[in-house]
């Protein structure tokens, strides 16, 4: 069943999961709340992620993602405590993520590329062999 991170943290505290495969601030709050983490996917994701749009809208759309990825770099204190207010997650959790997914793989809007492909390849790969890929 697909569940988004806050619809997961509710299932999971009410005892309705008995597991869940989960990423970010969400992997802290459920230790917090008890949780134990029983594998983890660090450093696999590439952190690639496709964007399709229209010609006509894409390169402003892509210069807005970027903007935004780049506001929230060089202003990480400020953005985690505004988006753990609208979440209603610890703040800690969240700059604590946000910090390590700077390290792990800093956001970039880049053509795609021969390394992109491979690398989503590679994810996908991952992702077939431990059985999570959907037919």
């Amino acid at each position: 069943m697909a569940l988004t991170i806050p619809e997961g943290l509710s299932a999971f505290k009410r005892g309705d999961l008995d597991a869940w495969a989960t990423y970010g601030y969400a992997i802290q709050q459920a230790q917090k709340d008890g949780a134990k983490v029983l594998k983890s996917a660090k450093n696999i994701l590439s952190g690639n992620f496709t964007i399709v749009a229209a010609p006509s809208a894409i390169a402003d759309f892509l210069c807005r993602i970027q903007k935004s990825q780049d506001s929230q770099a060089s202003h990480i204190d400020t953005w985690s405590k505004n988006y753990a207010k609208a979440i209603a997650v610890d703040e800690s959790f969240v700059l604590k993520e946000a910090k390590e997914g700077l390290k792990q793989r800093r956001s970039h809007v880049l053509p795609i590329s021969r390394q992109a492909i491979a690398s989503q390849q590679d994810v996908a790969d991952t992702s077939y062999r431990a059985g999570s890929s959907q037919r």
